[in-house]
Parts: C-alpha cells; structure tokens; sequence
C-alpha cells in the first residue's frame, strides 16, 4: 500500500487543501483544523448547516470566496470559548475586519477562532487523523455511477491497495516515520453530499443513499490517533 493523497483543512468544516507532505505531532497534523467558526451562542459552525463555507479557502495568510478575498488574518485579544459537541475549546477571535467579511459572505454572523494554546492541536470533530482507502471511494462512484472524489469525505490520508471499506482492519498504520494507531470508525453525516467547491445540497442526498445500500454502519474511512510523530509525503509506503 502507498500514500496517494494528503489533505489538511485550516478551517474546520471549510475547503481543503492538497498538499505533499505533512509534519505530524501527538496531538495532529500541523495546520489541520486550527480554526473554527463560532455562532454568537457559541457553537461552532459547520457546512452540514451552512454549505457555502466549503467554498471558503485559506490562501496566503487570508480568506478566499469565488474570487472575493478577505482582510488578511490578525488573531488578538481574549481568548473565547466554542462549543464543538461534547466539548468546549478556547481560541483567539479574528479581527473585527475579517469577521465582518466572513459574516456577510456566509449571510450570519461569525466569529474566526484560532488555537490559543497547544492543549489541543485540532477544532476536529474526534481523533486527529482520518485515514481512508482509495478503493473505498472508488466502490462509492461505481455505485453512483458518476465521479466521486475521495475528498468528498474530507480524509486527511488516502492510501492505496487496501480493500474497500476495511480500513478498520489495521490496528497501527506505519507511513514515512509517523505510526498511527485506530480508534474509531468515521460515521458520516450529510456533508458527504456536498461536492467540493459547491454550496447547494443536492436532492436527494445520493451519496447518503448509496453508503446505506454499500456500508450498514453508515460508515466509510477511519479515525486514527498519532502513536509516534514524524513526517509523511506522498508516495511514501503504508505497512
């Protein structure tokens, strides 16, 4: 098996970005989900309810929307708290410049958190690393019967030659100099529906329907958690 895509996403629940290589520490992947979007209730905001933020790319130290580009990101002031499920996380709002953006392109009001502090290295929503099997996502567009990305289930690591649907068969992963030991299955919500760079729902939520029919745990990829740090670059072996 080999390592044939690498995704990391800055903003949670926001667009990815493809990257080479990545620098793994114990509590993530560095880069990944170190900014969330916080309602004025203090709930994090995702595109399960809000689509269009899957449009939003960070580019450059700022913020990208079908061609509109935001104040650059500032991070100060006091640290505020946002409510991810069953936790509750700290961060350092964005400028009132770049939340007003945010805000009137998304149509509510927002508030950009980052990190505070290296408790936490993620906003995700359970383990830091999520692994999926290309021939998972190959199976799903066969069923379909159109394309299919793999990025579509937002994975950080797609691997190559491993069966379909069995990620959950590997207790450890050893990839470049980084082993990841498994968690948990990833169970999916609506935003699998979603095609990336797009903001509309498509109806019915055929990709929902099909992972019913293929996948009785409604479940496709795997969470892993990061045994030993170290780095990791396309191409490279996956024991």
């Amino acid at each position: 098996m080999k390592l044939v895509e690498l995704y990391r996403y800055p903003i949670k629940s926001a667009a990815g970005q493809s990257i080479r290589q990545a620098q793994f520490g114990l509590l993530g992947l560095s880069g990944d989900r170190q900014m969330v979007l916080a309602s004025p209730d203090g709930r994090f905001v995702t595109a399960r309810e809000c689509p269009r933020l899957a449009r939003i790319h960070w580019v450059d130290s700022a913020l990208e929307y079908c061609g509109q580009r935001s104040p650059a990101l500032t991070f100060s002031g006091d640290d505020q708290l946002v409510s991810i499920w069953k936790r509750t996380q700290a961060g350092v709002a964005a400028s009132a410049a770049v939340n007003d953006w945010l805000s009137k392109v998304l149509e509510q009001p927002v508030t950009l958190l980052q990190l505070s502090s290296n408790e936490s290295q993620h906003y995700g929503d359970s383990q830091p690393v999520m692994v999926l099997f290309r021939e998972t996502a190959q199976r799903i567009e066969r069923a379909l019967g159109r394309p299919f990305s793999a990025l579509q289930l937002r994975p950080n690591l797609v691997i190559d030659g491993g069966e379909a649907f069995t990620e959950k068969a590997w207790a450890t992963l050893q990839i470049g100099s980084v082993t990841l030991a498994a968690v948990e299955p990833c169970t999916r919500c609506k935003m699998i529906n979603l095609t990336p760079d797009t903001e509309l729902y498509p109806r019915p939520l055929d990709v929902s329907s099909t992972l019913m029919q293929l996948q009785p745990g409604f479940v496709a990829g795997h969470h892993f958690a990061i045994e030993s740090p170290g780095d990791c670059a396309l191409g490279d072996s996956v024991q």
